[in-house]
């Protein structure tokens, strides 16, 4: 094995034992949880056993007692069909309750003192009934009798009365021994869900900077290398054309030098979007269904918390990388006439629930609906949303932010965000486009990571515009970007109506959908995700060869596909699709943690009819099945 070898080999196992701790911390947490719960569960039982018990006893000792109180009467009152109901009943009651005191010790001395009372009790009923159908010698007169009969009543009222209380005393310890665990149970449940959660977090942290820091090592070694390759190669052309003896073999070399160097940076971006975004895919997923099912309210507010650290963690990402395909040059822009008040619109829309939650009233001026700009819709609309969620974050509770629209001649339109926050000294203005750079706002209660400006910058400024700011201590501060101006362009009908309106149209059977993913954990989700559909069939495979073979033998009405295969890249797997008549007009819907526009490129140019990524967002997910299902179902 050579050294660059073993680097890399070293560095992927410090990367895989980052994924390890990931998953290891979240089990421990539920292992301590699952003791726990066995232990209460326990002594939940034995309370039970104890009142199921004591219920018992109850029982018995009432129906004794009955009979005491009926051959009370008889003795006092006798009557023969009293009489014989009391001699038939009260030893078959006292067997019971004797029955139930077996395997107890304690009770049982007090069953062995009560048998010869019981006896006495019976043999006194006889004698009275005796006495009633012959009395005896005048020697033996009836009070005698019922003196003796009461006697001995009393003694056995007096011993079940101390079976019940010791039975009752039994049953408090037992619910008080359970309270105890349960109020134990309460700070380990807590202090376990906290652990996890933490842990859970921590390890996604680390995992993310060990990815982080190896993959750029990785990546400015590769481009050092290749910089420093071409570096030499173009020195050595240089001199050869001035002594007019080009090596166009050089040349041509030094050309694929620099294109293997950025092929390295696309390979790395491609990379870290799929080893990024592939445990988030999990924490989000299942944390969005956990939202979505019946919780109790503080469960529901812990599972917001996660899935608000997961999607705070996720923009971080995408900044991250987008900014990283900024500077490899990677970033496509697709410049068109962008109608302003359109994606005014739209940007407001995003942020009004985050404005009502602060009491900041949001002011719009109408753009003129002929006014448009030369820009890429999406990433215009990206930097208002930045702007404008700034504004709302660092403005006062009950403030105002508004956003206006002015052409300011020399063919450019001005946007400006105004907001009425406390404002930014003269000598911090010139840090606020450094990357990770908040300004003290870090010691704040307020989120964020420091680069959203700096991405906010290098967007406008690629779309051909320009960004600037201007602010008042304690009045408040206004960002504004320019643009070139230019004519306005119709829109055409949204492809999602069109879906919706065949969906109204047509009543499908019930379809099959085929899901090749390889990720354990993502196919668990993808399965969850569709039991919530009951009408369509899912069917799996974690392999691409057997992705194949399964469409061909059941023809799905969709094909979910996953882009990196442990047997085969994803691209090819569409190809064979495609190429099969069988299955070549199955519409395939790409589902992936690469996020690279290259990547995406690459599979809506092989055949993809849909391109999602990971973490997914399941209420989209759900969205695209349905509208693909649909639309396939009216072709």
């Amino acid at each position: 094995m050579t050294i660059p070898q073993r680097r890399r080999w070293w560095s992927d196992l410090r990367v895989r034992l980052g994924g390890l701790r990931l998953v290891a911390l979240p089990l421990i947490a539920l292992c301590a949880l699952t003791l726990f719960m066995r232990a209460f569960f326990a002594e939940r039982r034995s309370a039970d056993y104890e009142l199921y018990q004591t219920i018992q006893v109850h029982s018995r000792v009432e129906a004794l007692q009955a009979q005491l109180l009926n051959a009370h009467a008889v003795v006092h009152d006798y009557s023969e069909k009293r009489y014989k109901n009391v001699v038939q009943s009260m030893p078959n009651d006292f067997n019971l309750l004797r029955q139930q005191f077996s395997r107890d010790p304690d009770q049982g001395q007090r069953m062995h003192r009560l048998e010869p009372l019981m006896k006495r009790e019976l043999q006194a009923l006889a004698e009275t009934s005796l006495h009633a159908i012959a009395p005896p010698s005048p020697s033996l007169p009836l009070q005698f009798f019922i003196v003796q009969a009461d006697q001995v009543s009393n003694s056995i009222r007096g011993i079940l009365d101390e079976i019940i209380k010791v039975q009752d005393r039994r049953m408090q310890q037992a619910y008080a021994s359970s309270e105890k665990t349960q109020h134990r149970g309460d700070i380990i449940l807590f202090g376990t869900l906290a652990f996890g959660f933490l842990g859970g977090l921590g390890s996604v942290w680390l995992l993310m900077s060990k990815l982080i820091a190896s993959e750029r090592d990785r990546a400015e070694k590769t481009v050092q290398k290749s910089q420093a390759q071409l570096q030499t190669m173009l020195e050595k052309a240089e001199a050869q054309a001035q002594a007019l003896e080009q090596n166009e073999e050089m040349l041509s070399h030094a050309k694929d030098e620099a294109e293997r160097a950025n092929r390295a940076k696309s390979d790395y971006l491609s990379r870290m979007s799929h080893e990024l975004r592939t445990p988030l895919n999990a924490i989000l997923g299942f944390g969005q269904l956990l939202e979505m099912g019946r919780l109790e309210e503080k469960d529901l507010e812990n599972v917001g918390h996660i899935l608000k650290a997961g999607r705070h963690l996720l923009s971080l990402i995408n900044e991250l990388l987008d900014i990283s395909r900024i500077e490899a040059g990677r970033l496509s822009l697709s410049l068109e006439p962008v109608q302003l008040q359109l994606v005014l619109q739209e940007a407001l829309a995003m942020v009004t629930t985050q404005a009502k939650s602060r009491q900041i009233e949001l002011l719009s001026e109408s753009a003129q609906a002929h006014l448009s700009v030369h820009a890429d819709h999406q990433r215009l609309k990206q930097v208002l949303l930045n702007l404008l969620t700034n504004a709302i974050k660092y403005n006062r509770a009950g403030g105002t932010v508004s956003i206006s629209t002015e052409d300011v001649g020399r063919g450019q339109i001005r946007i400006s965000v105004t907001d009425t926050g406390n404002g930014i000294a003269a000598e911090n203005l010139p840090l606020l486009f450094q990357p990770f750079e908040r300004l003290g706002a870090e010691q704040t209660e307020v989120e964020g990571t420091g680069i959203g400006l700096v991405l906010s910058k290098r967007l406008v400024e690629l779309m051909g515009g320009s960004i600037g700011v201007e602010s008042q201590t304690g009045q408040g501060t206004t960002f504004w970007v320019e643009f070139p101006t230019t004519a306005a362009q119709e829109s055409g009908l949204d492809f999602s109506r069109q879906l919706a309106a065949a969906a109204q149209a047509v009543q499908a059977a019930p379809p099959t959908v085929l899901c090749i993913e390889d990720n354990p954990s993502n196919l668990r989700l993808i399965e969850q995700i569709f039991a919530s559909l009951p009408a369509v069939r899912l069917i799996s495979a974690i392999q691409g060869e057997e992705g194949l073979k399964l469409a061909r033998e059941q023809l799905p009405q969709l094909i979910m596909l996953d882009v990196h295969l442990p047997d085969m890249d994803g691209r090819d797997v569409l190809f064979k699709l495609k190429a099969d008549p069988k299955t070549a007009s199955i519409p395939v819907m790409v589902v992936t943690a690469d996020a690279t526009a290259r990547q995406e490129q690459r599979m809506w140019e092989a055949g993809a009819c849909c391109y999602l990524t990971k973490p997914l967002d399941i209420q989209k997910l759900l969205k695209a099945v349905e509208e693909l299902l649909v639309y396939e179902a009216t072709v």
